[in-house]
């Protein structure tokens, strides 16, 4: 069976809406649920710290075993944990990066090839890393994630972010949710785009 990595690419991103559209919080205190736990493990996070990477992952990971025919359990536990004996085929496979931080994963893309900048027209279901300003200031790297959903043509994208919040008030970096959004381009660091077999 061969790997199509725009069919992953573009069934993480309705991952991630669908995330979205159930409401996926921090219940439990700041940085913290039992769905964020989750991903944290999957994608080797550390628990408490930002997930925007982690969610990425496991949506990535998540569409994968789908398409794999992996997820056959019963619970959505067990399909986690099917999730998890994966993870690292997942990411072997598509080069994927395993892993919570946001500049790991660019600098992953990047080696590989598959780094665009700001002024790349995405797809959806590619991964958009953002520099957004923390007190008013850039930090000059990226620190937070997303996957695009669409490509507006007016200079802005639409993603699903997770450590976001809902609207321009609220931190945009560490927020409290999942979060359909739309983005300008100014704050894009680059994009990791998934294409080919």
């Amino acid at each position: 069976m061969t790997l199509d990595l725009r069919q992953i690419a573009t069934q993480a991103a309705h991952i991630g809406e669908a995330f979205a559209a159930s409401g996926v919080f921090e219940t439990d205190g700041p940085n913290n649920s039992s769905q964020i736990n989750a991903w944290q493990q999957l994608a080797g996070g550390v628990p408490g710290e930002s997930y925007c990477c982690d969610a990425a992952f496991s949506w990535y990971c998540k569409s994968y075993c789908q398409i794999k025919g992996y997820l056959t359990g019963a619970t959505d536990h067990e399909n986690r944990l099917i999730m998890l004996a994966h993870a690292d085929e997942m990411s072997a496979r598509t080069g994927i990066a395993r892993t919570g931080s946001c500049a790991a994963s660019l600098a992953h893309a990047d080696v590989l090839g598959r780094k665009h900048g700001r002024a790349f027209v995405p797809s959806v279901g590619d991964q958009v890393y953002f520099d957004m300003p923390v007190n008013g200031k850039q930090l000059g790297r990226a620190h937070h994630t997303g996957i695009v959903t669409g490509v507006l043509g007016d200079g802005r994208i639409s993603t699903v972010e997770a450590n976001t919040s809902a609207g321009e008030s609220g931190s945009q970096d560490n927020g409290q949710g999942v979060y359909l959004r739309t983005r300008s381009t100014q704050y894009v660091v680059g994009y990791m785009h998934l294409e080919g077999v």
